[in-house]
């Protein structure tokens, strides 16, 4: 969202649509179904970033091209957060992202705020 800002600022005939969809198609997001204008990000609004962005898949083709441009030479580990500010991830997400994990061929994974991976309450 800030590139796409950056280049309405440069450009300002550019509408928040194209920024955005020109720094999508950059990133390889394009086709992800992404909010069109900065204001449906509602940023800031509670699960924003389960409502407004389809979180999985983008983590997905991230974990996807990480394994792609690192080789299969290069072993590969990508962090998969639990939980976090402002919440904890909904713990079918994280499966999601544990399984596309293991389907893209990285050699395992490092969890970070595990809360919503186990059925026991954590000891700080």
């Amino acid at each position: 969202m800030v590139w796409a800002g950056f280049l309405s600022d440069l450009h300002p005939e550019i509408s928040e649509a194209k920024a955005l969809g020109v720094i999508y198609r950059l990133l390889g997001y394009d086709n992800l179904g992404l909010p069109t204008n900065f204001a449906d990000f509602a940023l800031g609004a509670p699960d924003c970033e389960f409502r407004n962005i389809p979180l999985v898949e983008l983590l997905l083709r991230d974990m996807a091209k990480a394994r792609l441009y690192l080789g299969d030479e290069t072993p590969c580990y990508p962090i998969i957060q639990g939980g976090g500010a402002p919440h904890d991830w909904p713990r079918p997400l994280i499966e999601k992202l544990i399984a596309g994990a293991e389907a893209l061929g990285h050699n395992g994974i490092i969890f970070q705020g595990t809360k919503s991976l186990v059925d026991f309450e954590l000891n700080p």
